[in-house]
């Protein structure tokens, strides 16, 4: 996983500044009490203000500080990926095993969005390249998950060691043809959901420490 230093060196080669986006703002949750800042996913921050951005921004927590938007640092997502736009925020974390994970957050206040082109096409053709060189991606919109699967998938799978239980049937307006064979994305339901936006921050904290 690339550290501060590397991403805030992303960050200056592509130019790009966050402007009047908020949407990480309101999508992830943040568990920083000794910044007196704990919030659920999909809720509103307490220091956010409506046309100004956040008021704490100069000494906000290392779980705010850390997180960097893959628009904002990857020149390759053109301005319709650009959050406020989108309604999608795409991010990328590393398992405890060194695995490799793209997360497409959608604004759930615009559940659909992901659905519409030209979005819904290129999530998938990321999607297929990205699990073609061994790299994991889930969509979350809301309590919502969701995963590209091979259609003769039927059940449960296996995800970051744990059982995922597929729960509904083809997602979308149509499969996926690639040279990997024919996908669909399906809802899926993922254990212990509420653990990982505490995990990002514990994560901050450990980086911390060891500086």
């Amino acid at each position: 996983m690339a550290t501060q230093e590397e991403l805030e060196t992303q960050l200056k080669a592509t130019g790009r500044h966050c402007g009047s986006c908020t949407m990480c703002c309101f999508i992830f949750g943040v568990d920083a009490p000794e910044s007196d800042l704990v919030k659920p996913p999909h809720t509103k921050c307490k220091h956010f203000v409506a046309g100004e951005g956040c008021r704490i921004y100069e000494r906000r927590p290392e779980p705010c500080r850390q997180f960097y938007c893959l628009w904002l640092i990857d020149s390759s997502l053109d301005e319709l990926w650009y959050p406020a736009t989108a309604r999608i925020v795409v991010h990328s974390t590393q398992n405890d095993d060194g695995a490799k994970h793209m997360r497409f957050e959608v604004d759930p206040h615009r559940p659909d969005q992901w659905l519409q082109a030209p979005y819904f096409q290129r999530i998938s053709n990321m999607t297929l390249h990205l699990r073609s060189i061994g790299c994991h991606t889930t969509l979350r919109c809301g309590k919502h998950r969701y995963l590209l699967l091979p259609r003769a998938i039927t059940g449960t799978i296996t995800m970051n060691n744990q059982t995922v239980d597929i729960i509904s049937g083809r997602i979308g307006p149509g499969y996926i043809k690639s040279p990997l064979g024919e996908f669909e994305w399906r809802e899926v339901s993922v254990p212990d959901d509420g653990a990982e936006w505490r995990q990002r921050s514990t994560a901050a904290r450990r980086y911390i420490s060891r500086l």
